[in-house]
């Protein structure tokens, strides 16, 4: 190229880049953007596309697409941002494989819901049984399913949504058999599961709507759930009742026609007690007393915390 078409070629380029950062758009893409582009990618590989089909469809290399997925290094160039945010869905071939992790989260989910593998085997047309019960173990050899199987097992699994074993003939000992081997491997069901997010690798079961809240310890105390590690490391000891709020309480406590006197000697609390609780002059420390009155005006946690 002559030395002068060079040199217009360069200025055009900074003049873009010039233009692009004035208007909030610089040519290295970042933060949120690059967060969008990394979910787009990863949401579109979970539901079966392949990187190879990505990469086809965005000319974007297969490499770059890779490590957008499964590296946290970030940064991309604008024209990558713009190819990928353009891109849309295309249906893979049922024979191409792709990563097992929605379909081993929802058959764990089905499973401890009471539905038999055996069963669920059956309405997805897999002729192994046993194939469902290595996909589960993660024995070496199954590290990923077909597109087939994976759509097979999401369509059935959204036919199932709000219908439970009883309703379609499975007798409720063999459910309650398979729900609790299913307990005991400590699988989630589904009510814990995000549809948005079951086939990414990063995403965690929410078992109480609050799970890595300081609130969710409570939640898991007050359903009996067993603890999560999140909801463990979220939980300050000193702080048993996080979010509570002396407003909410004293709006409930009047609500429900008490005083402060009898529903101190109702729950065995000095009144002067409760009056610095709703004047936040102190908070509930104590476990146990806090659960005493809500139980009295027949309340919840979030009818007096601030979620």
């Amino acid at each position: 190229m002559p030395l002068d078409a060079e040199r217009e070629a360069y200025r055009r380029r900074k003049r873009r880049e010039e233009y692009l950062r004035s208007t909030g758009r610089p040519l290295l893409v970042k933060g949120t953007e690059w967060e969008r582009a990394r979910a787009r990618v990863r949401s579109f590989h979970a539901q079966g596309m392949t990187y190879n089909q990505m990469s086809r469809i965005t000319r974007v290399p297969q490499r770059t697409l890779v490590n957008l997925a499964m590296t946290s290094r970030k940064g991309m160039k604008r024209a990558t941002y713009t190819a990928l945010m353009a891109m849309r869905f295309e249906e893979p071939d049922p024979t191409a494989m792709i990563s097992p992790v929605a379909t081993r989260r929802r058959l764990a989910a089905l499973w401890r819901d009471g539905f038999p593998l055996p069963w669920i085997a059956e309405r997805v047309g897999v002729g192994n049984r046993n194939y469902f019960q290595a996909l589960l173990r993660g024995t070496k050899g199954v590290g990923a399913v077909t597109y087939g199987t994976h759509s097979a097992v999401a369509d059935l699994y959204e036919k199932l949504e709000g219908r439970w074993p009883e309703e379609l003939g499975i007798e409720p000992r063999a459910a309650l058999f398979v729900s609790t081997f299913a307990r005991k491997k400590e699988f989630a069901p589904r009510m814990c599961w995000d549809p948005d997010t079951i086939g990414d690798p990063e995403a965690l079961p929410d078992w109480t709507g609050y799970c890595g809240t300081g609130f969710g310890m409570i939640v898991h105390k007050r359903d009996g759930i067993p603890a999560c590690q999140r909801c463990v490391d979220a939980y300050d000891y000193r702080d048993p009742y996080p979010g509570f709020s002396g407003e909410k309480f004293r709006a409930l406590r009047v609500r429900r026609g008490w005083a402060r006197t009898p529903l101190g000697k109702e729950v065995g609390i000095d009144p002067s007690t409760i009056q610095y609780w709703e004047e936040g002059r102190s908070r509930p420390q104590r476990q146990g007393r806090l659960d005493r009155v809500l139980s009295v005006l027949d309340a919840t946690y979030e009818d007096v915390c601030e979620m």
